[in-house]
């Protein structure tokens, strides 16, 4: 029997359906039945989690994800995945509540990074996430985990928040220009760490070998505990 995997989505909403999309796309299938079982709450009410983190905000959005975890391990799933690297800052919080697995994006993600190689890793992600170093906790001795300066941060902020998140397509020249800012600095990778930015290279179509786009990352995975096949 097929495993049944719990999505704890709407975080945003976009990502979690270019989640199901990249889990689709990187299936081997001949037929329906060849395709992973997904059980998506998307509980996009779910309080911001960066605004949280930085003070400016009393909502828990950690009470929501720990709802929708619970309702799906109610439902039998097998599995849970989370895709949003900002709240990770609440995995432990909300593993600790299920009996069930909870894959964790920004320790996959870095584990990844690590497999290709990558001795210094640049990360683009939320303020939340840059914050409460949330990747800076995978990340071994030797490895270098580079982070923006200011004004780039400030520009990756924009790119989710005043683009994706208001469902905008983001400057491609701003995007790819502050990629190569990493790059410029020795990054050996940049890891997309937000999954509105996973969007954002899906719509942009970006394709360069030095991109670890951490919502790929988690759709492989999940093909891969399900059972199914990759491509």
């Amino acid at each position: 029997m097929s495993k049944l995997v719990g999505v704890i989505g709407g975080m945003g909403p976009m990502a979690t359906t270019k989640f199901m999309e990249l889990v689709i796309n990187n299936t081997k299938a001949e037929k329906d039945q060849d395709n992973v079982d997904m059980l998506v709450c998307q509980y996009s009410s779910t309080p911001d989690r960066t605004a949280y983190i930085l003070g400016n905000s009393n909502e828990d959005p950690g009470e929501a994800m720990i709802k929708a975890a619970k309702l799906l391990e109610s439902e039998k799933c097998d599995f849970l995945v989370m895709p949003c690297n900002t709240a990770t800052f609440f995995y432990d919080k909300i593993a600790k509540e299920i009996s069930v697995p909870l894959i964790n994006i920004a320790e996959e993600t870095v584990k990844h990074s690590l497999k290709i190689g990558a001795k210094k890793i640049g990360l683009m992600a939320t303020d939340g996430t840059i914050k409460a170093s949330v990747y800076d906790q995978y990340i071994p001795e030797g490895i270098t985990l580079f982070k923006p300066d200011e004004e780039h941060q400030k520009r990756i902020m924009d790119v989710i928040y005043k683009e994706v998140k208001q469902n905008l397509i983001p400057n491609k020249e701003n995007f790819i220009d502050i990629i190569n800012y990493f790059k410029n600095n020795g990054c050996d990778v940049v890891v997309m760490g937000c999954t509105e930015l996973s969007v954002a290279v899906e719509q942009l179509d970006i394709d360069d070998p030095m991109v670890v786009d951490s919502l790929t990352v988690l759709a492989k995975l999940t093909i891969v505990k399900a059972d199914k096949l990759l491509k």
